[in-house]
């Protein structure tokens, strides 16, 4: 999941169009969601940089058993998840979630680590509060397919990051050859001087004789 780039108050999570855009956000690290007709490919995302793709089975089965385990959804408070959910589609606004905090604006790095740690712990609450059911992930899926715009937007942000990483890749490659390229020429002007002045010494024999 992506717990760096995911602002809880960027979401209205009474509107439905919300919920699937926060579960694209939350899963884009992992899987691509790309819009086929009025169809939604998934695709999960390889180590390789390649992309394989899967069927819904395999991602509710993903986010429902696999994913809890790595993130230790067992472990969460249970009174705590009690309170969201008797919060109903107004979660985001019971007290749980007032904790959530941008780390850019702390000043303290131990108070950076802390604020993205609760916040780590309440994005997870609030992901499987909403996509607790089977239906619910089917109908945030479902629903993408009216959020044309937003996933195209969002590849471009992605393929703009890939091609800012590809071009300071390049300007790392380039500025060794420039350098190399300097000495090569400063290696050939001292050959040719070499050579003129092997040229001007024979020209001074030769006239001697």
């Amino acid at each position: 999941m992506d717990f760096k780039n995911v602002d809880l108050n960027d979401y209205f999570f009474n509107l439905e169009l919300h919920k699937s855009m926060f579960f694209f956000d939350m899963l884009k690290d992992t899987y691509e969601f790309t819009l086929k007709g009025d169809e939604i490919e998934i695709f999960k995302k390889l180590k390789s940089g390649i992309s394989e793709p899967i069927t819904r089975k395999e991602l509710i089965y993903s986010i429902q058993v696999e994913m809890t385990k790595e993130y230790n959804y067992s472990s969460l408070d249970k009174e705590t998840l009690r309170s969201v959910a008797r919060a109903g589609n107004l979660t985001q606004y019971c007290g749980v979630f007032r904790g959530f905090r941008n780390p850019s604006k702390i000043k303290s790095e131990k108070g950076k680590l802390n604020a993205h740690q609760n916040n780590v712990k309440l994005l997870i609450i609030m992901f499987y509060h909403l996509f607790d059911g089977v239906d619910n992930i089917h109908k945030a899926i479902d629903n993408m397919i009216y959020l044309e715009k937003y996933l195209n937007k969002k590849e471009e942000s992605s393929d703009e990051e890939e091609e800012d990483e590809e071009s300071s890749d390049e300007e790392e490659q380039v500025g060794p050859q420039n350098s190399h390229s300097v000495q090569e020429l400063e290696e050939q002007i001292s050959q040719l001087k070499a050579q003129q002045e092997r040229k001007g010494t024979l020209k001074g024999k030769q006239r001697r004789f």
